[in-house]
Order: C-alpha cells, then structure tokens, then sequence
C-alpha cells in the first residue's frame, strides 16, 4: 500500500512499557512474523519502536500500521509511531485501528491461571443402588415402591444405622403440621427437638397436652432457646442434638412420609457422605402455582440464591461440631449462610426425590440488604466462580516511585488483563517513574480518608508494598474502617530496620482477620518474622515482580584475554545496607588486577564513599552519578564484564530484600558478583549462580572477583546458564502474580491423607506430626482432607479434635477399610479443586516452608502433564514385556498397552507423594478399586499413560519404598520441599539441611564434611561425584543385572553403584576396555568428541551415558552418530550437597 512513510524518531520514555500492556501489541506474534527481531538485543516491542513501525510491519493482526498512517497522514508528518499514537489519542477519537476493524480479544478479569477444576463427581462414584433409582437433574414427586422397600432394607440390615436428630424451633404458623410430618415418618427419628423461647407457654401448653406419649418417651424434647430469634434458637437445638444426622424443619414447611427413611438409608449406605439435600415443593396459597425445586449441586447457583432449602437439607453432626453452627450476624439468611459454609467443605450428595412441602418462597430469604451481606460473606467464592471479580486497591506511601519498578509491573500485568484496579497514595515520590498505561490514581492524607474512598470506589480487595508505613499507617486502619480484605508485601527497610519493626506492629496486623497473606522473600525473611510472633501460616514466598524482557537478548560478552581489563558496574543507592564501603575497600585490595569498577548511584553516602576512596588512593573506580531509567541500566550492563552487589546488613538492621539489579544483570547474562544477606543468601549457591562473598568483608569480596576473572569458560558459561535458569524457576511477574491470584480467588490445592491406625499399625504421632508441618509450612489457600478407613476410637477422636479447629478441613470417618486407591478416589470426588497433592499419612514429611508451590508451579508450566512426583520402576518388571509378567497386571486396565510396546521401560510416580491434576480422573478413570493398596500406584501411572496421558519427575518431590536401594539420602538436598519414607527421627535431618551452612555428603551420608575445594573429608567424593550419584541413584535400569563401566570416579561412587545396582568395571581414561556392552557409561570428567564416540560403541541398546559438559562431546552432536540415540542436558544444583554447577550430558540408547 503507497502512502506517508514514517521517518526515524527516538522513542519516548515508557513508549516500550506502553505497547507491551496493550491487546494491541503481541509479541510472541510479531516475533513469528519476523524472525530477524529474535536474538537481536531489543525485545519485541522496542524492536517495533526503533526498526519494525519504519519498514511498515504491524505490531499485531489487530493492528494495520500503514493503513493507519495512511488515514492519519498528520502522525506520519509528526513522526509519531502510528501505534502508540492510536493508543494514546486514536482510540479515544474513534479512529480505525485497520481497515475491517477487527478488535483484539477482550482481557478478562481472571487469573491466567486454572483456579476452578472439575466440579464434584462424587454422587457419581458412590454408585449407590438407592442413587440410582432417585436420581435425575429432576426430583420425583413420589418416590417409586421399590426406592421405599430398598431404604427400609437398607436400614433393617445395616449393623448400626444412623440416628437423627431433628430440630424444630416454635415458629411459623404451620408448626403442628410440621411437627406431624415428623412424627408420622415411616422411620421415625431417634429425637425431635423443640426449641421454644420465653413467649411460647401457650403453644408449649397445646403440645404437652396434645404429645404426652411422645414427650415421655423421650423421642420429643423440649428445650429452651439459649437466646431470641430463630437462629438462636437452631443453635440451642444444634448443642442439644444426640443423634448421627442432622435434619431440620420449622413451620413453613412439612416432610413428605418417606423423607427420613430415604435420606437415612443413603447416608447409612455412604458413609463417605457428609451432607446431602433433597427436591422440595413450594407451596403457595394459590392453587395450581405450586413449583418443584431440586437439581443436582450447583455450587455456583447456590451462590447466588438458596437453592436448597434447610427443610431438605441433611448432615452429619460431626460437621456442625467442626464448622459450627447458624451465624446470628447473617439474620434471615442464616440457614443460606450455613448450607453454603458446610457443603463448601463437604459437597453435598443430591437423591431426586420431593422431601417436603415448603410455603415460602426463596426470595423471602433475599432482602437487598441480606443478599449484599451475602456476597461479602462469600466474596472470594464467588470471584472463583465467576460471578463477580475483585476490584483491587493498590495502597501506596509514594507515588509513582522510580525505585519501584515492581509495583509498575505488578499493576502493568493487571491492567493488560483487564483487572479493575485503582492506585491510592499518601505522597509523591522524590523521584517519579512515567505511568506508561491507564490507571485511575487517588491521593489520600489519612487513614479516614482513605476508608471513605474505598467504600466510595466499591474497592473489594487492597494490595500494599511495604509494611511500614504504608500498610500500618494507611491501607491496615482503613481496611478495618472499611472491612476490606488485604494483602501486602514486605520488603526489607519495612520489616529490618530496628527503628520499623518497634513501630510496624506487623504481628497485629497479620492477626487481623482481614489480613489474608504476608509475602516475603524466602527464609530469612520467614525466620525474622517468626520470632516476632507472627502467625506462620499467613506467610507465603514471592519474589518481586520484575519486568526482565528489557534485558534478555543482549549479546554475550566474552571473558577478557591477554590481560584485559575486567569491567564491574555497581548500581544502586549510596547507602549503608548497599555495601558500597566494602566495595571501595576490596576495589584497594585489587590494585594488582586487570579490573575496574564503574559505579552509578546517588544517595546520602556519596560523599563519605568519595572520601573513603581518596583515602586509600583507589585508582580503579570511576564514579558515573545516577542512571535515569532502566534503558540506562541495560546499557551500562551490556558494556561490562560483571556486576557486583556487595549489600550488608546495616548497623540500623537494613538491608536488602532481594536486589532487582541482581535480576537484570542475570537476564542480561552478565556474572554476579554479591554477599549472602537477606533473600540472597536464601537463593544463590556461590559459583554456581553467581560468586557469593561473605558480607562487610573486602577480603571476601575481593577473593570472590579474583575467582571469577580465574574461572574456566565452561564454568564461566554454566554459571551463566544457571542463572538464567534460576530466573526462569524461580522469578517472573506471571509467577508472582499466579501467587497472588491462588491467595486473592482463595484457590485451594486439596491436600489428601489416607489414615488407618489401629493395634500393631500405631503412628498417630507421625500423622499428627505429619498434619501440623503441613498446616505451618503450607502457603497456598487449601483443603486438608483426611479419609480415615475405620481406625481405632482414639485415634479418630483426635482426628475430630483436629478438625474442630480447622474449617479447610474434610474428615471423612469411613467405617471399614476401604485401602489407598478407592479411599483416594472419594477425596478426588468431592472436590473442585484443580491439583489434588497426596502424601502418605505414616512417612510423608513436609520439608520447608511453601513446600507445595514447586509442586503446583511444574505442573503449571507442563500443562500435558497429568501427574508428577519421584519416578520409580519394578526392577524385575520395567520393559513392557515384563510387566505383562507380573502377578498383578491381570488386574490392569488397558493390557494390550504394554503388549503393544514390549521394549519400552515403564516406570511410576511412587505413590507415598504426588500431584495429580483432577480434570484427567472421573468416576471411569479414577483409582483402580480391584487393586486397591499393593500396585495401586504403578497400576495407575501405567493407566494414565495408556490413555495418551504423562506423568512426570518433579526435582523437589524426593519419594521411594521403605525397600528401595539407594535409600532416600542418596537423593536428598535443601531442594527437596517433601519426602517419603521418613520418620519422626529422620525428620530432624530433613531441618537441618536448610540450617545456613550444612552440607552432607550422599554417598557417605556425612554432615559437614565438605572441604572448601568441594572434596568429602570422609569418602573423598568430589562435587561432580554427588551430583553423578544424585542423579543416576534411582534411574530405571539399576538392579537389573545389568553392566556399568565407571570413569574417572571416586572410589565411594563406584563402591554404591555396585551395591545392588550394577555390575561394575571401574576403570581410568588410560585403560578404557576395548569390548563389552554396558548398561550405564559414567563418566567422573568428559570426554572429546571422538573418544565419546568409541564409547557409545560399548553402550547397549537401553543404556544411558552420562558425563559432565564442557569436553567438547556435545549430545546435539553426537546423537546423529548412529542409530537410536537420543541425548540432552541435565542440571540439578545443590548447595547442601555442593554439588558440581556444570550441566550433565546425557544419552540413551532405545532398545
């Protein structure tokens, strides 16, 4: 198309930041339309700013720049990117966008994150004869003959069926037609309780002259309500009760005959079922207007209006004694209020039948008043299910503040969304930051009044940064004023410095019930808070939000040669915490190096650090001032060598969190040279992420860039890698906000306990220990729920005291043994959660705190992934053909799978710990029940993967059998977030590996034996030697009588490869044997290309090879040597194990 050309223009500041919030621009579109705008050191967007907009390319397909500027002539005359002036006046002036005009795909107000699964199935599992004839979306008026014979028979049968206990409080005008269709239940109830106030002595007087008989036998109780009102009264009836169930009636609504015997008989034949709820009939005073209710459960209907009514509703009592009662603050909509908090725990079964005849109308429930109560009771219900979204209030001390890039990226990826966020302020910063993107913004002076703009705004929900002052001093005293539920973030100067943490009163504030979550860093952050009183469940880890593309892509720099000069940049503010003292005095300690330092900053300090620097006559740093955006700190980075961050603590107790700069410098590929405080130390092993000193020491710092500037290009470049890969793992605005979402949307993971304790099987001490570290250490929202298959009374009764206490608990109490699989199954059934996480309730052992993120982040990130744990085989059963041998596979669904690949290895995810995701499993597809305990988990991966679905090895899930060899310490670091088989005495050691310091060897199983130059004082194992054993201890063709040749490898690795696992021929580079097939090849350092080529003659068919990179034989290239090979790159670090930073080379043979 002929038209205007653009000339060149400079882009404005923010103009990068802009683009990449809007629909309108999409990179991952623009970068597959142009392949040349990949690796060339811009990101998507600045590439379209600077070179793509000129040669006329299009930002998106929503977007037609020529087409554009061809309609606007005057932004081509202006030299104005022609999208960013449509983002910033077109759209607003009505102008065309492209010629159809097609509008980009609205941003929804959701997380990008599943936080909805599958609905419950668990009617569905049951399979319940009397289900099955009352069931349908529509309840029957009159249950058939055959439903009625069924029930009584069930009852008449069962060893003891349940008793019930009904409630009856003294209101409506129908009560003695209601307390008739009580008596006159073809199964009667065990009691009626009548609840009475002070006023009723009239109809108390018709009742005891009219009910004699039934008074004195004791089926109808009398009792005085403890307070006024209906609720009151429900509550009084509710301590009364004696019976199993629950069942409720009042005068507006009377029980058909069968009612009793119907809804007992199911719940004595499920004893897995919690609550349950039947159709009902409204009734009116109009003939012929009468409506049937009753549908399956619809936990989003149920949101909105009562779709059950209490008359029909049913429960075991045990679940009032764990949830409690009706709220009296929920008025009329009490018995709403309280069918929605039990069957958001216990999803309710639904059996097709009218139970009762109720006169009111549901919406006598639903005054606008009531119902808005309502929506703020559930609000974060609601917002996962769809009905409503929060809208976010970000409260801020300063606004918009250049040194808060993480807020600006926080509420960039919000806004891109289409999140209903607004920002609310105390003060302007010293030095502000452009707002690239449209945000409402509202300066506030007090907590009063900013209360009043909250509610004024309809604010649902605030996020804060900083503990102090912004969240004690401003967003907590208003949320209390406006009942608003918050989140915040702490730092570093807001939680350490002395001076804050006697003023932040951070343990109140997270005690306040509207607090729903503090987020920190890591451990350090974790361990000062805790010793302040904090409630330690209210803790989650986040990094903060840091926008990284800017600086991915640039070039890397070679290490200088021939005595070149090694170029540092320091970045940050002149003050204490940021080292910059220790930095001058180690610069003076480096005099005789090739290195010198460039320093960009501003602060209070600046004159002190010159003067320091004069002092000791440094010639080897440069002092530049202060950088003015990021683009600034992209360019000073890609011009040096390294950069160096040498925080302290403070002596005022400042100091870092974890510092941005650290992040960009590792996305620009560029080495760190830091110190081992706050966060930094929590994530960072020294040489191999970055070099790590010892802070306030310049002798440290030093030693740490002479190690550098000596390091080997191989280590150099795999330090680099594995930075990168920290940043991927670990960092990222899409992580931390997911983070945010599962807590704002209260998403829960469903953690599962299968418990059976009984004479001869007691660990009730390992289960409760196993229940609190789970429950301390667990950071997203979730719902613990044990299945316990007919243990002992005592351990049950404690069991029930522990679930008192917890409302995010389900306890099932199932009367018999139901075994591992089918118990699960019933977990799995009576969720809606998306992950489903299973730990042993004997030997599963919660290692750290937010163990359970890893877990959930890999399985996000691996979406084809239906369940991940620690990979494990049948050593006498692994290939297909095999399996097809063992006792049990005649049980197996699906067979012909592995008679159709009877070459292929086939392992499991060991059962002791998993994460499953609940949209792969139904009724059909779930646990197997004709192998319910022995093989249940190797029957179950084997029948995922038949179906086309895989299952996968999560690093930090460490999980065998109590016979597996290795044992579990083979594998074992401070990476592990949870292990199987551990007992409480072993527990001890999975603490000790984060203690700062530890280390063990895993080959010798000693603590704090590793020298300095990684060597094992004990077995003499080198930092290559663990990292080999880790990853090999487990791998499926151990124990299968096959041949391992070991090269170059410490005697203590050759002596545990050949415990059980292999035969091996340890040998040196000088005496390789010239014949032979091995199973396993391992290599303790690498070889050439072609001597790895000999070698992989000797590999046989299914054998692995495995060697450190950095040799020159290069598994890309050696795959193509011959036939059936396929290879790659494996890294796992450890800083416990102090295990090599290399990547290990890796290939196979297929059989």
């Amino acid at each position: 198309m002929d038209g205007p050309k653009l000339t060149a223009s400079r882009p404005l500041l923010g103009d990068t930041a802009f683009l990449e919030s809007s629909p309108y621009f999409d990179a991952s579109w623009y970068q597959n339309q142009y392949p040349d705008a990949v690796d060339c050191g811009l990101s998507p967007a600045e590439h379209y700013l600077w070179v793509g907009a000129l040669m006329g390319r299009d930002p998106s397909p929503y977007f037609d720049g020529r087409y554009y500027l061809e309609r606007n002539p005057e932004v081509a005359e202006a030299k104005m990117n022609p999208l960013v002036h449509y983002l910033r006046h077109g759209h607003a002036e009505g102008r065309r966008a492209r010629a159809d005009d097609v509008s980009p795909p609205l941003p929804h107000n959701r997380p990008a994150q599943e936080i909805l699964g599958p609905a419950p199935w668990a009617d569905a599992l049951r399979q319940c004869p009397l289900q099955s004839i009352l069931s349908g979306p529509d309840p029957v008026e009159h249950p058939p003959s055959q439903a009625r014979a069924l029930a009584a028979a069930i009852l008449a049968q069962g060893a003891r069926a349940p008793t019930v206990s009904v409630i009856l409080p003294l209101v409506g005008r129908g009560f003695f037609r209601a307390l008739d269709s009580a008596l006159d239940q073809s199964t009667p109830p065990m009691e009626i309780i009548l609840i009475h106030g002070p006023s009723d002595d009239e109809t108390l007087s018709q009742i005891r002259r009219g009910y004699t008989e039934k008074i004195r036998s004791g089926m109808l109780r009398i009792v005085q309500s403890h307070g006024t009102g209906t609720t009151q009264a429900l509550n009084t009836g509710l301590d009364a009760a004696r019976g199993d169930l629950v069942a409720y009636l009042d005068g507006w609504s009377a029980w058909r005959p069968d009612y009793l015997r119907l809804m007992t008989a199911w719940f004595c034949q499920n004893d897995d079922l919690c609550t349950g709820f039947a159709g009902w009939r409204q009734a009116t005073a109009r003939p012929g207007q009468s409506r049937i209710w009753g549908a399956p459960y619809d936990r989003a209907g149920l949101l909105t209006e009562p779709l059950i009514d209490l008359s029909v509703f049913m429960h075991r009592r045990v679940v009032f004694e764990q949830l409690g009662g009706f709220d009296d603050a929920a008025g009329d909509n009490a018995a709403w209020n309280l069918i929605l908090r039990h069957t958001g725990v216990y999803a309710p079964g639904y059996l097709a039948f009218v139970g009762a005849d109720v006169m009111r109308e549901p919406s006598q429930t639903l005054d606008r008043e009531g119902g808005q109560d309502m929506i703020v009771r559930h609000r974060q219900d609601r917002w996962r299910h769809g009905l409503e979204a929060p809208r976010i209030a970000y409260v801020l001390w300063d606004w918009p503040a250049l040194s808060q890039s993480f807020v600006m990226a926080e509420l960039r990826w919000l806004v891109s969304r289409g999140f209903d966020v607004e920002v609310f302020y105390k003060i302007a910063p010293d030095r502000s930051a452009e707002v690239a993107f449209d945000i409402p913004q509202h300066q506030v002076t007090t907590p009063e009044a900013l209360a009043k703009l909250l509610r004024q705004r309809d604010r649902t929900l605030v996020h804060c940064h900083f503990a102090y002052p912004a969240m004690t001093l401003l967003a907590w005293p208003a949320c209390r004023l406006a009942s608003v539920p918050f989140t915040f973030f702490g730092h570093a100067v807001d939680i350490f410095l002395h001076n804050n943490i006697a003023v932040n009163r951070i343990d109140e504030v997270m005690n306040d019930p509207l607090c729903l979550k503090l987020f920190v860093h890591g451990e350090f952050h974790r361990k000062h808070l805790e010793a302040q009183g904090i409630p330690i469940e209210k803790l989650a880890y986040a990094f903060q939000c840091a926008d990284l593309d800017l600086f991915r892509g640039i070039p890397d720099r070679p290490a200088p040669e021939n005595g070149a000069t090694w170029r540092g940049v320091f970045i940050g503010r002149f003050t204490e915490k940021k080292g910059i003292e220790t930095l001058i005095e180690a610069a003076a300690l480096l005099r005789d190096e090739a290195v010198h330092f460039d320093i960009y900053g501003y602060g209070p300090l600046w004159g002190i650090v010159h003067d320091r620097a004069e002092a000791l006559g440094v010639d080897n740093i440069t002092f530049h001032g202060p950088l003015d955006d990021r683009h600034a700190v992209r360019d000073v980075l890609r011009n040096a060598e390294f950069c160096i961050v040498p925080s302290i603590v403070a002596d005022t107790g400042d100091t870092e969190g974890f510092p941005t700069v650290i992040m960009e410098a590792m996305a620009a590929r560029r080495p760190v040279v830091t110190t081992s405080v706050s966060a930094i130390g929590d994530h960072l092993i020294d040489q191999v992420h970055g070099l790590v000193a010892t802070p306030r020491d310049p002798q440290s710092l030093a030693g740490s860039v002479r190690s550098l500037m000596r390091l080997p290009e191989t280590h150099r470049m795999a330090m680099l890698r594995n930075a990168t890969t920290f940043l991927q793992s670990t960092t990222g605005t899409d992580r931390t906000m997911e983070t945010y979402c599962d807590t704002w949307y209260h998403a829960p993971v469903d953690i599962v306990l299968v418990t059976y304790n009984a004479p001869g099987h007691d660990d009730a001490e390992e289960t409760f220990e196993i229940i609190r570290r789970i429950r301390t250490h667990t950071i997203t929202p979730y719902r613990l729920v044990v299945i316990d298959n007919g243990s002992d009374a005592e351990f049950r009764a404690g069991l029930e005291r522990l679930a008192a206490g917890m409302p995010d608990m389900r306890l099932h109490l199932l009367e018999r043994n139901r075994f591992v699989g089918p118990a699960t199954n019933i977990a799995l059934a009576g969720s809606d959660a998306v992950f489903t996480i299973y730990v042993c309730s004997k030997e599963g052992f919660v290692a750290r705190h937010g163990w359970e993120r890893p877990l959930i982040d890999h399985m996000r990130r691996r979406p084809h992934l239906a369940m991940g744990g620690h990979l494990s085989h049948l050593p006498r059963h692994t290939l297909g053909a095999e399996l097809a041998k063992h006792p049990a596979f005649p049980a197996f669904r699906n067979p012909a799978f592995a008679t159709a690949h009877p070459e292929r290895p086939f392992r499991h995810v060991q059962g002791g710990i998993f994460i499953l995701r609940r949209d792969v499993v139904n009724p059909q597809t779930c646990f197997s029940d004709t192998l319910p305990q022995a093989n249940t988990d190797v029957e179950f991966s084997y029948f995922l993967e038949s179906r086309g679905l895989e299952i996968g090895k999560i690093p930090q899930v460490a999980s065998v059998t109590v016979k597996t060899l290795p044992r579990l310490e083979a594998v074992l670091d401070e990476t592990t977030c949870v292990a199987h088989p551990v007992t409480l005495n072993e527990a001890v050691q999975l603490d000790r590996m984060h203690v700062a310091g530890s280390t063990r060897c895993n080959l010798c199983q000693g603590w704090e034996c590793i020298a300095h130059d990684g060597r094992c004082r004990h077995c003499r194992s080198s930092r290559m030697d663990r990292k080999l054993y880790q990853y090999l201890a487990h791998d499926w063709r151990a124990h299968r009588g096959g041949k391992a040749l070991l090269v170059d490898c410490v005697a203590s690795l050759v002596d545990a490869m050949a415990a059980r696992m292999f035969e091996v021929s340890a040998t040196t580079w000088q005496d390789l044997p010239q014949s032979d097939l091995f199973t396993l090849i391992c290599l303790g350092s690498g070889p050439d290309h072609e001597l790895a080529k000999r070698l992989l003659a000797r590999l046989a068919p299914g054998g692995l090879m495995v060697w450190p990179e950095g040799s020159g034989a290069e598994p890309a290239a050696l795959v193509h040597t011959t036939m059936n090979l396929r290879g790659g790159m494996h890294q796992q670090v450890s800083k416990v194990l102090q295990s090599d930073g290399r990547r290990l080379c890796w290939i196979a043979r297929d059989a």
